[in-house]
């Protein structure tokens, strides 16, 4: 699942903020943005009580005018999981 959103005023608040509220590992040193304009965080873990496994990709650009602009797409065992995900970043 697929869910585009502008929440942030910067890629590393952006960065922080979501690994906070997913409570998820940050893979291959994602958490640290090389970049202000665009930046690619990517996620796993696991969903307690059976959800099972879960991977993030968090797409970020930058605009003066809008802040950080956010495309999540969310890969899990459950269809379930995906949506709480979603729900958890974009409220």
């Amino acid at each position: 699942m697929i869910m585009t959103t502008c929440l942030f005023l910067r890629t590393a608040a952006a960065c922080d903020s979501i690994i906070e509220v997913l409570n998820m590992e940050a893979l291959g040193g994602t958490e640290s943005p090389s970049s202000t304009s665009v930046h690619t965080l990517q996620l796993s873990g696991l969903v307690v009580g059976g959800g099972g496994k879960v991977l993030v990709r968090c797409r970020m650009t930058y605009s003066r005018g809008e802040g950080v602009t956010l495309e999540l797409g969310v890969r899990a065992e459950k269809q379930e999981v995906c949506s709480l995900v979603l729900a958890a970043v974009g409220g």
